[in-house]
């Protein structure tokens, strides 16, 4: 071993994920006009490791089981409410119109505890977790996102169509 090398790496891909995850949809036409869908996703994930990106490593590389713990993707509760609203005149300047919009919900994703110095004695302090906090224990906020369109269609003939569209989304 060379006494100059203060750090020598090797790489695989030795990780393994679990996915685990319950879906209830609702879906509903209400006329050709109106529609309605909703889901709600209960779920869990879990790997010993999300990234492969050097700077977040296994804690002790020797044992990656070590490392089990709530995947980084894991999102506990997700809803999604959307709709369809078309415009149900036929002949007037309000015909041609279609609105959209979905609302999401999404609870807090894990994130990694840093211990902010060396821990570990591997050299990389972008790694290193405060001593028995598992990888992940941290939780990130719930949020929510809003998103909506509106497009407006005109028949330019048998063949071709005029679209305008605009488009918003909103994070909290």
């Amino acid at each position: 071993m060379n006494p100059l090398i203060v750090q020598h790496n090797q790489y695989s891909s030795e990780s393994y994920a679990v996915y685990e995850a319950g879906i209830v949809e609702i879906t509903k036409r209400f006329s050709n006009h109106f529609s309605v869908f909703g889901n709600y996703t209960f779920s869990k994930g879990f790997d010993t490791s999300t990234d492969y990106n050097t700077d977040y490593g296994p804690q002790d590389p020797t044992n990656l089981n070590l490392d089990r713990s709530l995947s980084e993707f894991d999102e506990r509760h997700k809803v999604v409410i959307a709709g369809v609203f078309g415009s149900p005149w036929k002949q007037s300047i309000l015909s041609g119109f279609e609105l959209s919009p979905i609302f999401s919900y999404h609870s807090g994703h894990p994130f990694n505890l840093l211990a902010g110095g060396e821990v570990n004695g591997d050299n990389h302090t972008t790694n290193e977790r405060p001593i028995g906090a598992p990888r992940d224990t941290g939780l990130g906020p719930n949020y929510f996102d809003f998103d909506t369109r509106l497009s407006w269609r005109h028949k330019l003939g048998e063949k071709a169509d005029l679209q305008f569209t605009a488009e918003a989304v909103s994070y909290t």
